[in-house]
């Protein structure tokens, strides 16, 4: 029987298929997959075969039954924080493009009228970047995330609006954050087009698309065999 026909590498083969497609899920598989394989040749070490040893670090570790609820509960928690962290993180940075845009290059070109943030920019980067990313972050931290298939659910739906509120919001933003330095400038309008573009390109490196994700989940399946 060939190592990849083994326990562990069906046990390891049935958390790929039934975990949700992600980093997270890619992290565990390969820690689970890296202590039995520990597990396993400890045992050999004591003189059991390979196949005897994988058995019996896989009825240690316990059947992926009981234990997927738990792994999925991690994922979507973990994939969560981590997509709301980015997102806070560089709704910061607009915010320091935004006042140093609207405010301090102003101040610093003596136009004192034009000093104060426009509110269009700041409503909008409010309701669809940092509003949404901060109530996510919140949310993830729930212990109703470990606990419940119907919240962790909810909190998927809700991951996926908040994802398309930045994209949209943080494309929206770019463009008037460029449109105010070639105003500042004296420079034609047609700027702001560009910086609608550049926004959406940033804001799709940020949160990764489908794509992005089915070519990780290719790798891991690669890693398996």
């Amino acid at each position: 029987m060939s190592e990849e026909s083994g326990p562990v590498a069906a046990y390891v083969t049935e958390l790929v298929s039934t975990l949700p497609v992600s980093g997270t899920s890619h992290d565990i598989i390969r820690e689970v997959r890296d202590h039995l394989l520990t597990t396993a040749a400890a045992a050999q070490n004591e003189g059991l075969d390979r196949i005897a040893a994988e058995q019996h670090a896989v009825q240690e570790f316990g059947p992926s039954n009981e234990l997927i609820a738990d792994f999925r509960a991690v994922v979507v928690a973990t994939d969560m924080r981590r997509q709301a962290r980015r997102q806070v993180a560089f709704g910061v940075l607009l915010a320091v493009c935004g006042i140093s845009v609207f405010r301090f290059i102003p101040i610093w070109r003596g136009q004192l009228s034009e000093m104060l943030p426009a509110p269009p920019i700041a409503f909008i980067a409010g309701a669809t970047v940092l509003g949404p990313s901060l109530a996510l972050l919140r949310l993830s931290y729930l212990p109703g995330v470990y606990a419940e298939h119907r919240w962790r659910a909810w909190l998927d739906r809700a991951s996926g609006t908040t994802r398309v509120l930045f994209i949209v919001g943080l494309t929206v933003c770019a463009g008037l954050v460029v449109d105010q330095i070639v105003q500042l400038g004296g420079v034609p309008h047609n700027s702001l087009v560009v910086g609608a573009v550049s926004g959406l390109v940033f804001a799709a490196h940020v949160i990764p698309l489908a794509t992005q994700r089915s070519r990780a989940h290719a790798g891991l399946e690669g890693d398996v065999a």
